[in-house]
């Protein structure tokens, strides 16, 4: 389970006391990994909000660059091997 924040403790006692009334979180930690939604595209339920993944994104994007790079030097050394 993830740290936990205050918001994060308040969205889990917020979801845990109501199914009905709509549930709107902002930041605080991973909403999929506290089980607040189930997923960020379609969140179901009565919880919606907004959080923050460009640390998420920026480690997928350099982990992208990183094998464009290994595929591009692969290209170039089979290419002088020609």
């Amino acid at each position: 389970m993830e740290d936990f924040t205050a918001k994060s403790l308040h969205w889990i006692a917020a979801k845990s006391a109501t199914s009905i009334i709509p549930i709107v979180f902002q930041g605080g930690g991973d909403p999929i990994k506290l089980g607040i939604i189930a997923s960020l595209s379609r969140p179901a339920g009565n919880a919606t909000g907004v959080i923050n993944i460009s640390a998420e994104l920026n480690v997928q994007s350099s982990k992208m660059v990183h094998a464009a790079l290994l595929l591009l030097m692969l290209e170039a050394a089979s290419a002088d091997l020609v």
